[in-house]
């Protein structure tokens, strides 16, 4: 005798034919519509606090209309070619160069911005709640960086300047610098030997170098030494004496041997410019400008305590 075939039926799951025997009865004791199979996989799931898949939609046999919509929706309508010296158009989303005839115009009768191509895609994503991929930004042409000249491309819709963050910060600091260099006055003389002080100093600098800071801050010393208790209590308020211009309106003539004096020389050389009073502050002499004469260090040297 043949073997006797065990009935069929298709599982609401996985949608296999399968025999009535891989099938378990539900809780009510009907039979079951699930696998055996498709029944454990979804309480595993459950158990694990997983989602379960949903179930696949039922089959359903193809007739000729579905065959002949397949055939129609795979055959791409014939197109005319182009004329080559048809109007070209970048499309507003793809940022491609293509015909007019591929454009298809907007629901108000205008051209439309967007090719048949990506249009068609739109439409297909949003009809089945996909994400729709935003448009391309225009693609701009090479720039050149405002601070480090270097070429690059914007990767913003609006174009920039610079072609990193580190050139931005170093402009901006630049343009800082150059507004606290323009704020400085240029017509500075050091007050100690007279010559132009560079713009790029500190603005509340008073010597051109640290060299003539020290000797101006050794005579003061000198002075308040000389002073003693009738010295001011801050040596800032002792007034320098400008060593260039003294010399100048004394002709840069040592008032003891009439020699000409070498500005650029310093201490300790014996020919370095030198300041002396004509009377000596041991026989009553001050420091008025009257009583003050130019003269080589060793003619000061060399006169000691007296008037001539």
């Amino acid at each position: 005798m043949g073997a006797i075939l065990a009935p069929m039926q298709e599982c609401g799951r996985c949608r296999k034919e399968l025999p009535t025997d891989d099938y378990s009865p539900s809780y009510r004791g009907k039979p079951g519509t699930w696998c055996r199979g498709c029944f454990a996989n979804y309480n595993r799931v459950r158990k694990h606090g997983g989602t379960p898949s949903p179930s696949l939609p039922p089959k359903r046999k193809a007739n000729a209309c579905d065959v002949v919509q397949a055939a129609d929706r795979n055959a791409s309508p014939p197109r005319a070619p182009s004329a080559p010296d048809a109007p070209m158009q970048e499309c507003g989303r793809c940022r491609k160069e293509l015909p007019m005839d591929d454009y298809s115009p907007s629901y108000r009768g205008k051209p439309g911005t967007w090719c048949r191509g990506c249009f068609a895609n739109y439409n297909r994503a949003r009809k089945h709640g996909a994400a729709t991929p935003p448009s391309l930004p225009p693609q701009l042409p090479p720039r050149s960086c405002a601070f480090c000249g270097a070429s690059y491309l914007s990767k913003q819709n609006q174009p920039s300047m610079f072609c990193s963050r580190e050139c931005k910060a170093n402009a901006h600091k630049a343009a800082l610098a150059a507004a606290l260099l323009a704020s400085k006055p240029s017509d500075r003389i050091c007050v100690w030997c007279g010559s132009a002080m560079a713009q790029s100093m500190r603005i509340d600098a008073k010597f051109c170098s640290a060299d003539c800071n020290m000797q101006a801050h050794r005579r003061t010393r000198n002075l308040r030494r000389r002073l003693g208790a009738s010295a001011p209590v801050k040596p800032r308020l002792i007034p320098l004496l400008n060593l260039a211009q003294f010399a100048a309106d004394h002709g840069h003539i040592c008032g003891l041997c009439g020699v000409v004096v070498d500005m650029a020389l310093h201490h300790p050389d014996p020919m370095c410019p030198s300041i002396d009073h004509i009377t000596p502050r041991s026989l009553g002499g001050g420091d008025e400008i009257a009583n003050l004469q130019l003269s080589h260090l060793v003619c000061n040297l060399r006169k000691r305590a007296v008037t001539s």
